[in-house]
């Protein structure tokens, strides 16, 4: 899965993206703007693979480890959801360019928050729907372990 390799790679490209910071304010958007969207692709891409397992719940034997995989995507999907938030937060806005410049950079910022923010959502709902489901199977496992020792 995707998320297996998330985690400590997302972090030294983290630390190698705060090292390196443009000098001008036209590089710096361009990289903000790269990077944040980089990171609604890795969000959605975590909701997909938590989605994933939530369908494999009903023919896994066991489900601690599609438990375990899911929690750690959450984990790292909220992680790199900070780190787009903080870019966000200090996107470049000012430059060199004309007012048209920078409204289309403005509009540029709102457009990554909105989709940062409906990523985000996705990966949430799609947390909880495993979440549902995991609750669902056990009491089901439950109940036919309940029926089983009352019929012997």
């Amino acid at each position: 899965m995707s998320y297996a390799s998330a985690g400590s790679g997302d972090r030294a490209l983290q630390q190698s993206a705060r090292s390196f910071r443009p000098k001008d304010g036209d590089s710096a958007y361009l990289q903000d703007s790269r990077d944040v969207s980089e990171a609604v692709k890795k969000i959605q891409q975590l909701a997909a693979d938590i989605r994933k397992e939530t369908s494999l719940l009903s023919s896994a034997h066991s489900w601690a480890g599609s438990k375990k995989k899911v929690q750690d995507a959450l984990h790292s999907g909220r992680e790199i959801m900070e780190e787009a938030k903080r870019r966000l937060e200090r996107f470049s806005l000012s430059g060199d360019g004309s007012i048209a410049e920078q409204k289309t950079r403005g509009f540029m910022q709102q457009k990554l928050s909105e989709n940062l923010m409906t990523a985000t959502k996705s990966l949430e709902a799609a947390f909880h729907a495993f979440e549902k489901a995991a609750a669902e199977r056990e009491r089901r496992g439950t109940a036919a372990f309940a029926a089983g020792s009352h019929s012997g």
